[in-house]
């Protein structure tokens, strides 16, 4: 890895500041070995076998203080192939964030980093994860740090002013090197106000990329809202936009806009709030219990970049046994965007189990494809819906998820369609028995311009593990797991490929 690269350890740095000299650390290194056989190494329609050993040491930091925090994880991947001519592989993986307190209760300075690798291009070979040797997977890289300042103005305003950067890079595909720099402001009225109050918004977030198709969002708003009673109440919203993307696109428009209307609870249960105007929108909340929300916006904007109608909607239910939760939201993204906002280590649900993707063993937020490595802007459409229930030796997770991208260059459109779930059965004490299975469907609409065909791709996994706990820091597993991918385009990606894995994984 190049010396540029490791440029993203630079806020690990910030553990040295002097406020965690008095903070409580805890060092967990750790050691996965991993023995692999698969008999299609290269995911070819004619794959060839091979053994693949791994060798992965790991460092997990966690310090808490009275004014820093830090949380640093890395992976060192070592695969040695059996492959013919492949031999020795090295990754890294690393997500490392903190949070300093410079002055108390005002200024602040958060710094993040992350290192991993990516597909390259999801319309060809779904590589599952590094051991699989297609060339579809590239190394990412980012830093960034984001100082900021809470004002507290005397009971009159209160609100953060943050100023963020960002340098991300890859190793492989289309996607140039960017500085991404942002200036937000979000003030809002004090305790002072009561029957009258108001905010102010303003986001200057510019990509600079090596490869000049920069990306420029700039918008603000204003509201002034007046309460007429205890039910009711009226705003006045305004604002503008000044945006700048790859290239001219409907979606994006620039201009001044104005939304009048107001907002009426009759009860904790039931908020409906509207506006007309150049952007006009209706949102409903509804909590039928303390434990349930039902959300849902409709938004017509004319000023914006996402004009046009656009929806949200959200719907939660909590038990002491299962979690309920669907979602959908529309916006505009890039593929460097996906890349700060990647989860590398897992994450864990609501009842403390680990949301991993089903095959690739990396966190749920990489469920979905990932965008073409380029420097694309592409309006996203997601929805979701996910279920998780725990008895005393069961746990079931499923998740439904669909998600439309329209590249706004290259009049692509990607569709996705998914479906994952994982069932955990604890036997006993120390042993515990996982299936796992992930199906999803990709399709490509190329423009009329393009030479390209239109294709579609189907992928299907499942797996079964077994898992012992050998000791207090100790686990060891074994692992069978079958995954299969159908090309439709008629460009010979299918493929079927069946692996043995064996590994053991220590804490020390």
């Amino acid at each position: 890895m190049g010396r540029s690269k490791w440029f993203s350890l630079i806020p690990v740095l910030l553990l040295a500041h002097p406020h965690a000299q008095g903070a409580q650390w805890r060092l967990t290194p750790s050691l996965t070995l991993r023995e692999t056989f698969t008999d299609n190494i290269n995911l070819a329609s004619n794959g060839t076998s091979a053994f693949v050993t791994e060798i992965n040491p790991g460092i997990s930091i966690a310090g808490t203080g009275a004014r820093h925090r830090v949380n640093l994880n890395y992976r060192m991947q070592n695969i040695i192939s059996t492959q013919s001519g492949r031999g020795y592989d090295l990754f890294h993986q690393l997500q490392a964030n903190s949070n300093t307190e410079l002055i108390e209760n005002s200024i602040f300075v958060d710094a993040r980093a992350n290192a991993g690798q990516t597909l390259i291009n999801p319309g060809g070979t779904q590589a599952l994860n590094n051991i699989s040797n297609t060339g579809n997977r590239g190394n990412y890289y980012g830093v960034g740090i984001s100082p900021y300042w809470r004002p507290h103005l005397a009971g009159y305003a209160d609100g953060e002013v943050r100023v963020r950067y960002d340098y991300i890079t890859t190793t492989r595909g289309g996607a140039s090197d960017t500085i991404r720099h942002a200036e937000t402001v979000n003030m809002r009225s004090g305790h002072r106000f009561n029957i009258l109050t108001w905010n102010l918004n303003f986001i200057n977030d510019q990509s600079v990329r090596a490869g000049g198709n920069n990306f420029l969002r700039r918008n603000g708003s204003a509201e002034i809202r007046y309460r007429l009673t205890r039910k009711f109440s009226a705003f006045v919203q305004g604002g503008f936009n000044d945006s700048k993307f790859t290239a001219n696109t409907r979606n994006n428009r620039n201009g001044m806009y104005y939304t009048v209307g107001g907002a009426w609870s009759p009860s904790r249960f039931f908020t409906l709030e509207g506006g007309y105007g150049i952007n006009s929108f209706v949102t409903l909340s509804i909590h039928p219990t303390r434990r349930a929300l039902l959300q849902g916006t409709w938004r017509n904007n004319k000023i914006g970049t996402n004009t046009g109608n656009v929806y949200q909607a959200l719907i939660r239910y909590n038990s002491r046994r299962t979690v309920w939760q669907g979602r959908y939201f529309e916006d505009t993204s890039t593929y460097q965007t996906f890349l700060t906002e990647q989860q590398v280590f897992q994450l864990t649900d609501s009842f403390g189990n680990p949301i991993l993707d089903p095959v690739t063993e990396q966190p749920a937020t990489a469920l979905l494809l990932a965008p073409r490595v380029d420097d694309e802007v592409f309006i996203r459409k997601r929805g979701e819906l996910s279920f998780t229930g725990r008895m005393v030796k069961n746990t079931f997770t499923i998740r439904l998820f669909a998600e439309q991208r329209t590249y706004q260059v290259r009049k692509e459109v990607n569709d996705i369609l998914g479906i994952n779930g994982n069932w955990t059965w604890r036997w006993n004490r120390k042993t515990t028995a996982m299936l796992r299975a992930r199906w999803s469907s990709s399709k490509f609409d190329y423009s009329r311009e393009s030479d390209n065909p239109d294709s579609t791709q189907i992928f299907w996994t499942t797996s079964f593990r077994v898992t012992r706990r050998l000791g207090k820091s100790v686990n060891a597993y074994i692992e069978y797991r079958h995954h299969e991918q159908i090309s439709k385009k008629g460009d010979n990606l299918d493929y079927q490929e069946n692996r043995a894995i064996a590994a053991i994984t220590m804490r020390f």
